[in-house]
């Protein structure tokens, strides 16, 4: 299947430890990420690696030529590098696959976000779950600033 990637930056006025602690609880992407309006059944687990890992299911609230729809995704968070990097795959319908590596780097103003987003979708569903995925995750990333600077 097709893939598509891109890349989000941010600085954010805050160490990067405090951002990740704030990161690694998947509950705390609901409406993070705009489109997030629920996340439920989390499992806590740990990969071969020694690595947290969480399980979740999550509700998507899309609209599609106006149309509400809510997708149901189930989703793994990997804590892949305590304080540094974390891990998303979220499965969607019709064979969606958004991957996320939010990576946190310092800086001297605070702490430099690198959101990579891989989008793997069938050919006629690329190019809106891309678009959508760009704003949806620009998004969050300018909610993150908001909520990390006014906390």
């Amino acid at each position: 299947m097709p893939t598509e990637s891109f890349d989000k930056q941010m600085i954010i006025a805050q160490p990067p430890q405090h951002i990740y602690d704030y990161l690694c609880h998947p509950t705390h992407f609901v409406r993070l990420q705009p489109l997030i309006k629920d996340i439920f059944n989390i499992e806590e687990s740990q990969d071969d690696d020694g690595h947290t890992i969480y399980r979740y299911e999550a509700t998507e609230a899309m609209s599609l030529f106006g149309f509400k729809l809510n997708n149901h995704l189930r989703a793994v968070m990997t804590l892949a590098e305590p304080g540094r990097v974390l891990m998303q795959v979220a499965q969607a319908p019709m064979g969606v696959q958004v991957k996320q590596v939010l990576t946190l780097s310092p800086v001297p103003e605070g702490t430099s976000v690198n959101n990579h987003i891989e989008v793997t979708a069938p050919r006629p569903l690329l190019g809106f779950s891309t678009a959508t995925a760009k704003e949806a995750h620009a998004a969050l990333l300018e909610e993150l600033k908001r909520r990390m600077e006014t906390a």
